[in-house]
């Protein structure tokens, strides 16, 4: 069994993890995510942060084990390398089967669920034979070549597999390592946020007019459907169909807005709708209209709300002093209101929380260079000297021969690795990879949330073997050490003395009096306990792939300092800038201070919603798309639309 100490470890652990990954789903969740969908997002979010859990417990019994002697029957190894496989395959059978599958079946629009269930594979099975026909093609061209033998195909593709991972790892992690420093700087400019939020709010305001035109013009076309096809394929679906999206409107309070629409537009959408297939694909346009619709309504309040915040901290910040107190714009119900609680609500919002935003700011882009400068130190290797701060940290006040107080060592590999893992989801949470999937706090679709964990489960072991590299745990500098201080040995008492570990039974050499040559020896299967376990049992297979194997692992990530070079100057986005004037792919936002249609929309909606404050009604009544009272702009803007597509 593991001993007492990793035994307490796991025991706080364990909860913690599961507490993440619920609170995971439930701060992305939308209230319609089915509780199949959340499950599988519960369990898939705690197989990815696994690596938080099972990186420090294993770099421990790699450096302080209180059994070393015995290794043969070591009861933490073999509970170790279980729970790395668990972790590991289960990650790697979640990304291919259920996460993929699920995703897309309930992204589908068919009737039944055996239907939309049969569409998931179908798709996905499409995909899987494309790129088992280009890995066939690249084995065997490889085989060809003798650089591959059929015996290390598997070696090769558990290489290939962590390759990719770590590409996308270090591009997602150098864009949180960036960023995080940034923004905590910028929230210190209350100015250049109010400027930003504001331009916010006109792209969120837009954007819900966009979704607003799409979801009423799919309800059109349910009501124009149901005029003609009373019988024959798809029928009995659009009749579904077209409840559902009754009740769609009914919940969004925008039946009027369809009312109105439907007798201003004098053109319905052109597309063949009208077989099972149609409807399948018209299901489908309405659920991704609901989606959105859904999620732009959550998003304009919230983005208000940040932009009337904003104001009221930037003009308490320009005209007040110590003892004023802190007005603000929107009501507060149930917040306190005495004159001490706002004057000390001021000297928070206006005075200390700039500060605290630098110093923090400083904090994080000091850590952020030090996690680019250990990555550009990997490919130095872990010779002596070895140049990795965090192999350093790892390795501080250790001694090969005396133990290590299990706590420190835990605390100091789990920090940097927090650290590392926040910065790469973080990335994963902003960039949206090619807006497959787009997470909003408590508006995200299930479709999302699957992918997000797909992408969760495909980097965590590159991200857990990568930080294994920089903390040069698995360098052998104690089996050095101790194969040294064995050969020395001359005698019985002298080799069992050289072997001694403080506070452990036993001696760690081996005395063979038959041997003349070196009768004090340090066993091999003793020598590979100071591994760790993911190393011995998945990091050796990845290090021995030809192409993809120790080389491409050890000066790949170095490239992390030439991507976080590119990222500061933004030369990212000037590329995305004349590839896609669109501004779909994004990697900064600080140009959103600059005048243009959004900023001009945005000042206009925040004209609106104080004045709605100042009479004393709804604060986002009469916005267009919000389906409240007076909302007749989103509404003619919603049937003048109704012939186009949906953005998605």
């Amino acid at each position: 069994m593991v001993v007492g100490t990793q035994l307490g470890y796991f025991a706080l652990a364990a909860p913690a993890l599961v507490l993440s990954a619920l609170a995971l789903v439930r701060y992305f969740a939308a209230p319609h995510v089915p509780l199949d969908g959340q499950l599988d997002a519960l369990v898939s979010y705690a197989g990815a942060l696994s690596v938080l859990v099972l990186v420090p417990a294993d770099v421990w019994s790699a450096l302080n084990r209180p059994d070393r002697a015995a290794v043969p029957d070591s009861g933490d190894r073999k509970v170790l390398g279980i729970l790395w496989y668990v972790a590991y395959f289960f990650c790697f059978a979640a990304m291919f089967t259920t996460l993929p599958m699920h995703a897309e079946y309930l992204n589908r629009g068919e009737r039944f669920w055996w239907q939309r269930a049969y569409q998931a594979i179908r798709v996905n099975l499409l995909f899987y034979a494309v790129c088992v026909v280009i890995g066939v093609v690249g084995f065997a061209a490889l085989i060809i070549q003798g650089t591959l033998d059929l015996e290390g195909i598997v070696g090769f593709a558990t290489g290939a597999s962590n390759a990719f991972g770590l590409f996308l790892s270090l591009f997602l992690m150098g864009y949180g390592l960036v960023e995080i420093p940034k923004k905590a700087w910028r929230s210190a400019n209350y100015a250049m946020r109010e400027r930003l939020a504001t331009h916010l709010v006109g792209v969120r305001a837009e954007e819900l007019v966009k979704t607003h035109t799409e979801l009423v013009t799919c309800v059109l076309i349910t009501r124009h459907l149901k005029t003609y096809m009373r019988h024959g394929p798809g029928a009995d679906h659009l009749l579904e169909v077209s409840d559902e999206a009754e009740r769609d409107i009914e919940e969004c309070g925008l039946s009027d807005a369809a009312s109105r629409a439907m007798t201003m537009n004098d053109s319905y959408d052109d597309e063949d709708y009208d077989d099972d297939v149609g409807m399948a694909r018209l299901h489908k346009r309405l659920k991704a209209a609901r989606v959105a619709y859904s999620r732009a309504l959550v998003r304009l309040p919230r983005a208000v709300k940040r932009a009337l915040d904003m104001a009221d901290r930037r003009a308490g910040q320009a005209n007040g002093s110590w003892g004023a107190r802190y007005e603000y714009t929107l009501p507060r119900a149930g917040r306190c209101s005495p004159d001490w609680c706002r004057q000390l609500e001021w000297a928070w919002k206006c005075r200390l929380q700039p500060v605290c935003a630098r110093l923090g700011a400083l904090a994080l882009a000091l850590l952020s260079a030090t996690v680019v400068y250990s990555q550009v130190t990997l490919a130095a290797g872990c010779a002596q000297p070895n140049f990795s701060l965090f192999s350093a940290i790892v390795h501080y006040n250790q001694e090969c021969d005396k133990p290590v107080w299990t706590p420190l060592l835990d605390a100091l590999v789990l920090l940097p690795l927090t650290y590392i893992c926040l910065s790469t989801l973080y990335g994963l949470f902003k960039v949206q990879i090619f807006s497959t999937y787009v997470l909003t706090k408590g508006a995200s679709d299930g479709y999302s949330m699957l992918t997000c964990a797909l992408l969760m489960c495909r980097l965590s072991s590159p991200i857990a073997y990568n930080f294994l590299r920089i903390t040069c745990v698995d360098d052998g500098r104690c089996a050095r050490f101790f194969e040294d201080a064995c050969s020395a040995a001359l005698t019985d008492d002298a080799c069992a003395a050289a072997g001694t570990i403080e506070g452990q039974p036993g001696t760690v050499c081996t005395w063979d009096a038959a041997n003349q040559t070196q009768p004090c020896f340090l066993p091999q299967n003793v020598a590979d306990s100071w591994q760790t376990v993911f190393y011995e049992n998945i990091g050796q297979q990845i290090d021995k792939a030809p192409l993809v194997g120790k080389d491409l692992n050890q000066y790949v990530p170095a490239l992390l300092l030439l991507h976080v070079f590119l990222l500061v100057i933004g030369l990212y986005d000037r590329l995305c800038g004349i590839c896609s004037p669109t501004q779909r792919f994004r990697f900064s936002h600080e140009d959103d201070a600059h005048e243009d249609r959004f900023m001009v929309q945005g000042r206009h909606t925040l004209r609106e919603v104080r004045a709605n404050l100042a009479e004393g009604a709804p604060w986002l009544a009469g916005l267009a798309g919000t389906g409240t009272a007076g909302g007749a702009a989103g509404a003619g803007m919603a049937g003048s639309g109704a012939g186009t597509r949906g953005d998605r």
